[in-house]
């Protein structure tokens, strides 16, 4: 390992061009053979992503970890393309399949951002995000004054409601897939890889499906895909309640990234107050 850490080395960014700000991600080449290298700030990190690698290796959905030395961690490099907005039904199946296998990971740490993001939308001050600012300097943004979205009133409103379906649903925290997105996954002779180790983290269980669902998979046929390839590993439990709130926390953790660098949120906007419309009557 300590010879390709020597090897010509560049940053990966994903095909879409979206993605690519942990800037810890780098293709290797030794011996006409392509490796990726995660160079981690911590050991903390790395070995954080050498235990979830190896929990999932019977699983078959991440690459495949060659090793960790010191902060650097070694995987294999999957050949073939990142998947696009338009898949065949059976890619949809797939993921499914990964995201239940991922999501039987079950942790202790809470999940307290939902509360955090909503105070930021309130004052404006928002906690220092590395990601936020590559997004920044990679898009040309203006480092603008960024401005409150919501009263304090509209707050508390977003609060009840959230609060309600939290006791209603109690739903479990796991290691959820945060970003079902294309640029996370690869397909190699139509076996689909989850390649983006990062997004896995402590959320409420059904997080990640809520952003496929609002950001990708949108039609019927896509989710049912995506549910019945889910079935094949867990019960089926995103509907009613449980989905509305893991949308409300999606919505509310795209709303505070967005104002940040300047992105146009009026679909977001729109989404919560459908949202919040059909629990009217829980605010009164």
């Amino acid at each position: 390992m300590k010879q390709l850490l020597k090897s010509e080395m560049s940053e990966l960014m994903p095909e879409s061009g979206g993605g690519g700000l942990s800037k810890e991600v780098y293709l290797v080449k030794h011996n006409n053979k392509k490796y990726i290298i995660r160079k981690c700030d911590t050991i903390k990190r790395a070995k954080k992503y050498e235990t979830i690698s190896k929990k999932l290796e019977k699983q078959d959905v991440l690459p495949k970890i060659l090793g960790r030395y010191g902060k650097d961690v070694l995987f294999e490099f999957i050949e073939g393309r990142d998947l696009t907005k338009e898949e065949d039904l059976k890619v949809f199946y797939q993921l499914g399949e990964i995201v239940a296998k991922i999501s039987k990971l079950k942790t202790y740490k809470p999940d307290n951002r939902f509360y955090t993001q909503l105070k930021e939308l309130v004052t404006g001050n928002f906690s220092q995000n590395n990601k936020v600012d590559v997004r920044r300097y990679r898009e040309r943004l203006d480092k603008r004054r960024i401005k409150p979205l919501f009263t304090r009133q509209q707050a508390d409103n977003i609060k009840v409601v959230h609060d309600y379906l939290l006791k209603k649903v109690k739903p479990k925290t796991v290691l959820d897939i945060n970003d079902v997105s294309t640029s996370n996954f690869r397909i190699r002779k139509g076996k689909i890889y989850f390649v983006d180790i990062e997004a896995i983290k402590p959320r409420i269980k059904g997080l990640g499906i809520a952003k496929c669902f609002l950001k990708w998979a949108k039609t019927e046929d896509q989710q049912e895909a995506f549910r019945k390839g889910f079935e094949r590993f867990d019960k089926w439990f995103f509907e009613g309640e449980y989905a509305d709130l893991c949308y409300l926390k999606f919505i509310i953790q795209s709303l505070n990234y967005k104002c940040q660098i300047g992105r146009d949120y009026k679909h977001d906007l729109k989404r919560l107050e459908i949202l919040l419309n059909k629990y009217k009557e829980v605010v009164k």
